[in-house]
């Protein structure tokens, strides 16, 4: 038997010379450059030499979640028990301050799953409402609901938008930790982003901000929660005529799954039932079959990975 380590190691300059003779001139190896933003690309050609750290990150089983999206409490919790008929793990709506929790929540057993309210209008409101309702129905027992305003930038965290590019992104993610420690905040952020199609940058992505609240925390150590990465599908980014919407929406969701999001999303539920249960059963595959779910930072290592991971977190200094 061989162990790895016996095996010759081969020298980025050497694998690049051998890259550029069977290539036979039609192009260079320096040329295949996989470019993301300003200051974040790299050459596929790496080795360990060219990757700073691959320690794995700390990361949380991701939760399979639905989107609902309706415009009165009663359409929205109907659609959400047909989901939760199908093994979701987690509940999103858009709802205003004016909705009634009773409505929305009706034979919803809020102990068994996760529900996420993005809210429009006063979220001190819904809060209260909230508050209100857990000590009336869930007096005793534990339940997992986290409210967001749908502002782009508040108090409790941010909202990471489609067609934000990357470094839009990481410049909005640095300017929110900025703010935190101008206002002595003690509470990690809530970050809710829309999926970007280029895979290996959204990895990166997710890595990037996980790694950079740990190192926050470091320096800030009364902030005791940890950071909440929610994960979803936007509609544009799955409507194609050439690609079937699926075949997207597959490696969307395994981006965030690999990335560590707290909560997937897939494709929103708001007239096509059978596209929100077929997506919710991709993130089955990935979490039940797979077990991509349960394993913390399963693409640590991976070269190209890493180091997009790196150059991004110098983004977020």
């Amino acid at each position: 038997m061989v162990l790895w380590d016996e095996f010759e190691k081969v020298s980025t300059s050497e694998w690049l010379k051998k890259a550029n003779i069977d290539l036979k001139g039609k192009k260079q190896a320096e040329d295949f450059i996989y470019k993301v933003c300003e200051g974040v690309d790299c050459s596929p050609f790496l080795t360990e030499g060219d990757v700073l750290s691959a320690k794995p990150i700390y990361g949380p089983s991701t939760k399979s979640g639905v989107h609902i999206l309706a415009d009165h409490p009663v359409a929205a919790n109907s659609k959400a028990i047909s989901m939760l008929s199908y093994g979701v793990e987690a509940l999103s709506f858009d709802v205003n301050d004016t909705w009634d929790l009773d409505l929305l929540f009706g034979n919803i057993y809020l102990e068994m799953v996760s529900v996420i309210l993005q809210v429009e209008g006063s979220i001190d409101v819904v809060r209260h409402k909230v508050d209100v309702y857990i000590k009336k129905k869930y007096s005793g027992k534990t339940t997992n609901i986290i409210i967001i305003s749908a502002k782009e930038s508040h108090d409790t965290g941010i909202y990471l938008k489609y067609e934000n590019t990357v470094s839009e992104r990481l410049n909005l993610i640095k300017g929110h930790l900025d703010e935190m420690a101008l206002n002595s905040s003690t509470t990690a952020p809530i970050i809710i982003l829309d999926l970007k199609k280029d895979f290996l940058a959204q990895i990166a992505e997710l890595r990037a901000i996980r790694k950079r609240m740990e190192q926050y925390k470091t320096v800030h150590p009364e902030i005791k929660s940890e950071v909440l990465l929610i994960s979803r599908i936007h509609q544009d980014a799955y409507i194609s005529d050439q690609i079937h919407p699926l075949i997207i929406c597959n490696y969307l969701i395994m981006s965030s799954y690999l990335g560590m999001s707290d909560f997937s999303f897939g494709v929103p539920f708001a007239d096509d039932v059978e596209a929100a249960r077929l997506c919710l059963n991709i993130q089955h595959i990935f979490k039940e079959e797979s077990n991509l779910g349960y394993v913390s930072d399963p693409v640590a290592g991976s070269y190209i990975i890493e180091k997009l991971t790196e150059q991004m977190l110098l983004h977020l200094e």
